[in-house]
């Protein structure tokens, strides 16, 4: 299953439109190699729709846009106003 974007891991890469999102390198991240890598390297391809391939997918989608988007308004993966990110107990 292809996310929006085009990348089968990770949703969320496409703008809908209408609407800009702000990229930290001023583009959404190429991820054809890392994709590559990953299928070559993966010890376990979890069945379409199961719990394991969703979550794999989730936690791809999140560190992308942690890492490259730069404004909470155009995060998807998680509710800006409820959420809450602690490091070290801080």
């Amino acid at each position: 299953m292809v996310g929006s974007g085009g990348d089968k891991y990770r949703s969320f890469l496409a703008d809908k439109e209408g609407h800009e999102t702000q990229w930290r390198h001023g583009g959404p991240p190429q991820y054809d190699l890392v994709n590559k890598l990953f299928e070559q390297e993966r010890t376990k391809v979890w069945g379409e729709g199961s719990l394991e391939e969703v979550v794999q997918n989730a936690v791809k989608s999140w560190e992308m846009e942690f890492s490259h988007k730069t404004r909470l308004g155009d995060f998807k993966t998680i509710d800006p106003q409820k959420f809450k990110l602690l490091v070290n107990g801080n």
